[in-house]
């Protein structure tokens, strides 16, 4: 027999902004809802309240929590949910499995932990394919793939005619400037919303965890002190934001060379998109983009816009591990590159990416690249995903793999100007570079 659940027992006491958050779930025409900013503002309470509430509010529904990884969510926010039942007198009404992962209730409703890390075999979250839930609450949203988050946004069906709801997601997060950024504050749509949080709206946190925290270096304190989206990591950012920006109407720009060039990055086909770039000099002039194009289709595009710039050959140069392989084979004299090799000049780089990636930057940073297209919001994430990593004596950046992981997508644009490094270098050594 189903228990009643008394009204009394729900203790959420929300501060201003956790209820103006839930206030914003209740309007019909917003999906999903961004609550983020520092650390301390009230992120998992409010998760697991709004969780916990709406399994008691609408009996037989089902709700999932999410995070990048299982492991981390079941010593994070399950420990919250589990911390409010027992603070609000609600063991006889829930029950935690821990081997099928699921919060089960006296009224047949039910929280669904779900692991959103994309594993080599199931990038495209098919595991998801059968899955009906009425609510979705992700938490540490920029640890999560964008694809995951469309993915699992489409499995939000259940039971919602039922009670005249319509899908809800809930997320929350730290600043970051990998997607959420750009979906939620630069970009959003009309049923996408923002909310700020911060520490000093969190009335139970200790006055010493905010002081520890006004002790934090400035890049970290700007963003988990006082939420800055736009923040600056000064120890690890390799473009500064303001460089990168500037880019796009470089008053500063003056142009020291007038050579044409060519900076291929061949995407695999069916997945990354192909990226061309054409430069005279350090200006920027296009940016040319295929869709799943064959090799002869690549090839092709670069042979026509040589003819076109009337660029000499050793000025072309191409990616050349996995598809950009073959293109690069019907390309000869273009410079044939590939990112793993030894830096060149014995510099202290992981791999030669690196040691072109830290020298384009260093260009960029000093107002020495123009860009003579639109802004570009996309470019300007693509670049800023990229971060400096040291290892023991020698500099590297951040692994594709996890830039494609934050981004949601694969940082292509990048990818393809970054090349245009290589001729600072070539006066001194061609070194691993290799001219076919």
């Amino acid at each position: 027999m189903m228990k009643i659940i008394p009204s009394q027992l729900i203790q959420f006491k929300p501060n201003k902004k956790q209820h103006e958050t839930f206030q914003l779930l209740e309007r019909p025409g917003i999906q999903s809802v961004l609550f983020g900013g520092g650390v301390g503002g009230g992120k998992s309470y409010l998760i697991s309240a709004y969780l916990l509430i709406s399994c008691f509010r609408y009996p037989g529904t089902r709700h999932a929590l999410c995070r990048s990884r299982l492991s981390t969510l079941k010593r994070s926010t399950v420990k919250t949910i589990q911390d409010l039942i027992l603070e609000w007198g609600l063991t006889q009404y829930v029950n935690f499995n821990n081997q099928t992962n699921t919060f089960t209730f006296d009224n047949k409703s039910e929280i669904v932990l779900l692991d959103l890390f994309p594993f080599p075999a199931d990038t495209s979250f098919d595991r998801f394919g059968s899955l009906e839930v009425t609510s979705i609450c992700i938490d540490e949203l920029s640890e999560v793939t964008f694809t995951a988050f469309q993915v699992l946004s489409s499995r939000c069906r259940y039971k919602l005619n039922e009670y005249n709801l319509t899908p809800k997601i809930l997320c929350a997060s730290n600043p970051t400037r990998s997607w959420p950024h750009n979906y939620f504050i630069k970009n959003p749509t009309p049923d996408t919303k923002f909310v700020q949080c911060l520490a000093k709206d969190n009335k139970y946190l200790p006055k010493s965890y905010i002081q520890s925290l006004d002790k934090l270096e400035t890049g970290l304190k700007e963003r988990l002190l006082y939420g800055n989206w736009d923040f600056q990591d000064s120890d690890f950012e390799l473009f500064k934001y303001e460089a990168i920006t500037n880019c796009f109407y470089n008053e500063y720009f003056n142009n020291p060379d007038d050579k044409q060039y060519l900076t291929v990055d061949v995407g695999d086909v069916g997945s990354d998109q192909t990226y061309i770039t054409h430069w005279k000099g350090w200006n920027a002039t296009k940016i040319y983009t295929l869709k799943q194009t064959e090799t002869s289709g690549v090839v092709d595009k670069v042979k026509q816009l040589i003819g076109e710039y009337r660029i000499p050959i050793q000025y072309v140069i191409v990616d050349s591990v996995g598809v950009g392989a073959g293109v690069a084979s019907y390309l000869k004299g273009c410079v044939r590159f590939v990112g793993s090799s030894s830096p060149l000049l014995g510099e202290k780089y992981t791999n030669i990416k690196s040691q072109l990636m830290f020298k384009y930057a260093e260009l960029v940073n000093d107002y020495r690249v123009n860009y003579n297209f639109p802004y570009d919001d996309k470019l300007i994430q693509d670049h800023l995903a990229y971060q400096k990593v040291i290892k023991e004596d020698k500099h590297g950046i951040t692994p594709k793999d996890t830039v494609k992981q934050r981004l949601g997508r694969s940082p292509d644009s990048c990818d393809s100007m970054y090349l245009r490094a290589y001729w600072e270098f070539k006066n001194k050594s061609v070194g691993n570079f290799s001219v076919i």
